[in-house]
């Protein structure tokens, strides 16, 4: 299962997801963002740090957006620890704009 929601501040579009980012619930979170990325002249930051598990599927939709975004460099991924370790282990540390949690990202509370 999976919850996101959108939050919008002048600045940003904050993506949340909470739950399990997979093969059945990744549409929900790629449709979130793409509907994100469409707010003009906004950053859209996707805080992943309620994610308490992530397949490569999940993976597939985070490095799509992206590529998507990387001309604009206006998007940034904030992991939980055990997300974290994934993009570690698959090496996507090094291609994806990962971010380190803000005093306005909640903790995960995750052990990786």
């Amino acid at each position: 299962m999976l919850s996101v929601t959108t939050d919008s501040s002048p600045q940003r579009v904050r993506v949340s997801a909470t739950g399990e980012l997979d093969l059945d619930t990744g549409p929900i979170l790629e449709l979130a963002l793409e509907e994100a990325e469409h707010t003009a002249g906004e950053r859209v930051v996707l805080d992943l740090t309620q994610v308490t598990f992530i397949d490569s599927s999940g993976l597939k939709v985070l490095v799509e957006a992206a590529k998507r975004n990387q001309d604009a460099g206006n998007f940034g991924i904030v992991p939980s620890p055990g997300v974290l370790r994934v993009l570690d282990l698959s090496g996507l540390t090094q291609h994806l704009p990962i971010e380190p949690a803000s005093d306005e990202t909640p903790s995960a509370g995750v052990n990786p």
